[in-house]
């Protein structure tokens, strides 16, 4: 992957390639069936990002 072209305002820092995997602990939990918006937000404030496909 190349550096982008378009950046987020503010973001000067080299670009660098990372694996998600390397800054992240991923937990196999797949899909939220079952839950609420209200369900997920309430447990990612303790500190966890919940992220779908359509996130990244």
């Amino acid at each position: 992957m190349s550096k982008p072209k378009i950046r987020f305002k503010g973001y000067t820092d080299a670009w660098e390639q990372r694996k998600l995997g390397e800054i992240a602990t991923l937990n196999g939990r797949i899909g939220f069936r079952g839950y609420t918006q209200k369900d997920i937000v309430a447990k990612s404030d303790g500190g966890y990002l919940t992220f779908s496909p359509t996130n990244i």
